[in-house]
């Protein structure tokens, strides 16, 4: 083997090493990265919830309340009605099928065509 021959092979495999590492490097950035719920803070859903109430006006001594609470209460109920039933009576009588036979053909005693001899 030449000497031209074995440093292209030796820059081959530096090449190769080259790539190998960039595509692990951006494989590494890629899985890091923070997407869906791991990328939202703990408190970014703080705002949706309800407020908590201070308890001050269940004391006696605090300031009453800006805006009352209303609770309102739906009651919804279903009933379910089964499905009519329906009988059948069975069939009363049967009859047993009847077989016919066709009455057997003329015997002829000569040619097709010709009327038999009496």
């Amino acid at each position: 083997m030449t000497s031209f021959g074995s440093i292209r092979w030796v820059l081959l495999a530096l090449a190769g090493l080259v790539v190998a590492a960039a595509v692990s490097v951006a494989a590494s950035q890629l899985v890091s990265q923070r997407i869906g719920l791991a990328a939202a803070p703990v408190s970014a859903g703080k705002e949706l919830a309800p407020q908590h109430d201070s308890g001050n006006a269940h004391k006696g001594g605090g300031e009453a309340q800006a805006h009352p609470r209303t609770t309102t209460t739906t009651t919804t109920t279903t009933t379910a009605t089964a499905p009519p039933t329906t009988t059948t009576a069975p069939p009363t009588a049967t009859t047993a099928p009847t077989t016919t036979t066709p009455p057997p053909a003329p015997a002829s005693g000569g040619s097709q065509g010709e009327p038999p001899d009496d």
